[in-house]
């Protein structure tokens, strides 16, 4: 019991000597760089918008005319065969008449001939005239288009946008709930491609895509029947069409404009991550780890000012050098040692960092690797976020320098 009672003390004296991490959250801003870089001499763009769907109200103008003429030629023609058919039973009518008449008049007696049932009618097939995509104006798309790091004017960039029309119309319709709480929820599902190309004078295409080629979804109304809605839709087919479009249109400026700053653009993003050091331990002293934190907050805060992040380097590269200085002392295995396992594993993940936002890739990703070598858990989770980054970044980055 006593020995029990030792070694349960023992590990109290341990947990109570173990280190506490303080985790330092911070937040700056950087500038992204492009996937898709235009050459640097040029710091302006131009819109140029193509309106392809012009082509298609075209199409559904010719086709419906096709429908529209095909549906009396067949109306016509069906007219013909039944004024004929008419023509017949009244001739063959009045011939009774004419006999039965007749024989009346010599005296006979009979039943005067009944008129003739006539065969339907033909009824016009109605054609539905086809939904028209509204002129979209080349100031509406060049005052919602924007791409940071450059401003409106001629002679730079050229960003062409095709824009193809909505198609692929359909209404979903989903029902939920039971009884008195049954519901249809309705939502139109659309697609509206756009084609994007950019261009410079020097370099000629730099890129040329299609976006926004997804099915997309614009909600409706929820309705208690199905035939409420059929109802609403008898009287605002139109309406619904046109506000179709503005939706699709307005979700397709902002999509464009995102899909601009991330290919070619240079827009501001924030980045919030932890710096890493250690409270302050009645064994130890963590001063050098407190400097270490507060010289790389010093050299994150300056990041934004440079595309290059050039003006960060020297006080990261100041800090680098302390948590390395530090790692000399590292003793993983004993617990109780100033850089122990969790320290040592903290440390690591700071100085992967660091050598990241100094675009030192190499060195950032073996720093990754100890860090997630190192076996603590919490750093292990940092250390796969900064992996899950660094492709992306290792790949603007060399697009650019």
């Amino acid at each position: 019991m006593k020995k029990a009672l030792l070694f349960v003390l023992g590990g109290m004296s341990m947990i109570a000597s173990a280190q506490n991490m303080t985790e330092n959250k911070v937040s700056f801003t950087y500038i992204q760089l492009p996937t898709n870089p235009i050459a640097s001499q040029y710091t302006q763009f131009e819109i140029v918008v193509v309106k392809s769907f012009e082509q298609s109200n075209q199409d559904s103008l010719t086709s419906y005319q096709m429908k529209l003429d095909n549906a009396n030629i067949q109306y016509e023609s069906a007219m013909n065969v039944w004024k004929e058919q008419k023509k017949n039973l009244d001739r063959n009518y009045l011939t009774q008449l004419a006999n039965w008449e007749k024989a009346t008049n010599a005296g006979t007696v009979s039943t005067m001939p009944v008129a003739p049932t006539y065969p339907l009618q033909p009824v016009k097939q109605d054609v539905i005239q086809p939904n028209m995509h509204e002129d979209l104006p080349a100031d509406q798309v060049n005052n919602m288009i924007s791409m940071d790091g450059y401003s409106k004017g001629s002679g730079g960039a050229k960003v062409t946008l095709n824009f193809k029309g909505i198609g692929g119309i359909k209404v979903v319709e989903t029902k939920s709930g039971s009884g008195t709480t049954t519901k249809y929820s309705y939502r139109v599902e659309y697609t509206m491609p756009v084609e994007i190309k950019v261009e410079s004078p020097s370099q000629g295409v730099i890129l040329n895509t299609i976006v926004l080629s997804e099915v997309r979804s614009y909600p409706l109304k929820d309705y208690a029947s199905k035939y409420e809605y059929q109802l609403w839709y008898l009287d605002n087919q139109t309406q619904l069409w046109s506000e179709l479009q503005k939706h699709a249109r307005s979700v397709a400026m902002q999509e464009i404009t995102t899909f601009l700053n991330n290919a070619c653009g240079f827009p501001t993003r924030t980045w919030s991550t932890e710096i890493h050091s250690v409270k302050s331990h009645k064994d130890f002293n963590y001063d050098d780890l407190t400097t270490a934190y507060t010289t790389a907050k010093q050299g994150y805060d300056l990041i934004y000012q440079t595309r290059d992040r050039k003006n960060a380097h020297a006080k990261l590269t100041e800090a680098i050098a302390m948590w390395n200085k530090a790692l000399t002392e590292s003793n993983p295995n004993d617990n109780k040692a100033r850089i122990n396992d969790k320290v040592t594993a903290a440390l690591y993940y700071n100085i992967a960092e660091a050598y990241f936002w100094m675009s030192n890739y190499d060195q950032s990703e073996q720093y990754i690797n100890k860090a997630l070598n190192a076996g603590v858990m919490k750093y292990k989770d940092d250390a796969r976020r900064l992996q899950g980054a660094i492709q992306d970044a290792k790949i603007r980055w060399k697009a650019n320098f």
